[in-house]
């Protein structure tokens, strides 16, 4: 369990600095990290599939 929070540890710092770079606020260090490392995760997911879809899209629409 302890290799668990590590790593939700560690994503949570990564994403804390996502969070400075675009001025999205951030929960507190003292709170569980869980929600907003799982919330980042499914951005990032999401963003990634969008891009891939689009991408697929061009690349069966387009005339040549």
């Amino acid at each position: 369990m302890s290799e668990n929070s590590d790593i939700v540890k560690r994503l949570a710092d990564l994403f804390r600095g996502f969070s400075l770079v675009f001025g999205i606020s951030a929960p507190p260090p003292e709170q569980d990290q869980r929600q907003f490392v799982m919330l980042w995760l499914g951005i990032v997911s999401f963003t990634i599939l969008f891009f891939v879809g689009v991408l697929f899209a061009i690349s069966h629409l387009h005339v040549g």
